[in-house]
């Protein structure tokens, strides 16, 4: 993907009038609060300034939250980086903070590649125990990490479904697919929501990533579980994204701005993240007979069967 004006977030967001009522209602959340411990209010006007110079900053300002198009390029950014060379220097300063120190976003960033590992685990598993292969159902931002594994993860046959409204990062994936070991041995689709008809194994990533509410989540597990093949052989298994937890110790000043500008200015929030034990309650209201937790942590994992 192309990385336009030294930003990062694909197709970037304008200076538009939700933007700007957005950016209006945060600078009065500011001046209620008044001067804080860490930070003056001055400071923290300044900060929602400057994130609108910039497009992931744009995007936080409107979101607020570690979701779509901004979940990807934080945790593609690694990745991103390596390939700018040079060019990565070219980020606003608050950007490359975001980037690169906040202890927050290293944190989402290394939780994102243990996500990432738990499906190419759980696929494999799920490909071993399938005669016909497993169907696997991700966003574009762990299906591209995926591909970008060793040879020998993926040994089977398998039909990779990627969820992704954007067309553009949908063709990034089925590049990565391309050029992959993977290449002989598995196919990429493109789904809007997921679709497994029919499939006996199924493995998906970020499917509740972004249902925040648990009554949706158990309405989207429902909807699943009715797709799959009748038997009780017949297994989903649910990748999540538990709570975010700390990231590498950071120098006092990371820190410092990394509570003000996370917590006090855009006050981020991680929508979708559960525990092990807060899928297995989801799987049971959606109906599954049976559930195990075979991953708990950062990246839980649970078998749930039909």
């Amino acid at each position: 993907m192309e990385l336009a004006e030294g930003t990062i977030v694909s197709g970037g967001v304008g200076a538009s009038a939700a933007l700007c009522s957005r950016a209006a209602a945060m600078k009065e959340r500011i001046v209620a609060a008044g001067e804080l411990p860490g930070s003056t209010v001055a400071e923290r006007l300044e900060l929602v300034e400057q994130l609108q110079s910039f497009s992931i900053g744009r995007a936080l300002v409107s979101q607020g939250a570690l979701t779509g198009a901004i979940a990807r390029a934080v945790a593609m950014w690694p990745t991103e980086r390596a390939s700018r060379g040079p060019r990565a220097a070219q980020l606003h300063p608050l950007e490359s903070f975001l980037l690169d120190r906040s202890p927050t976003m290293l944190a989402f960033q290394a939780q994102h590649a243990l996500a990432s590992r738990s499906v190419l685990d759980a696929i494999a598993s799920a490909a071993g125990r399938s005669a016909s292969g497993c169907v696997a159902v991700v966003p574009s931002r762990l299906a591209e990490l995926s591909l970008q594994s060793p040879p020998s993860i993926l040994p089977l046959p398998a039909r990779l479904c990627v969820t992704e409204p954007d067309q553009q990062l949908f063709s990034d994936v089925l590049y990565a697919h391309s050029v992959s070991s993977l290449a002989q041995n598995s196919v990429v689709e493109h789904q809007e929501r997921i679709q497994v008809s029919g499939a006996s194994h199924v493995v998906a990533g970020g499917l509740l990533d972004e249902i925040p509410s648990d009554a949706d989540a158990v309405a989207e597990l429902a909807r699943v579980r009715e797709m799959l093949a009748e038997g009780s052989a017949a297994e989903l298994i649910l990748c999540g994204w538990g709570p975010l937890g700390s990231g590498p110790e950071a120098a006092s000043d990371d820190g410092a701005l990394d509570e003000v500008l996370l917590r006090d200015v855009i006050s981020l929030s991680v929508p979708g993240a559960r525990t092990g034990s807060q899928l297995l309650q989801l799987a049971s209201a959606a109906g599954f007979s049976s559930a195990d937790i075979v991953l708990d942590g950062a990246a839980p994992v649970i078998c749930a069967r039909r």
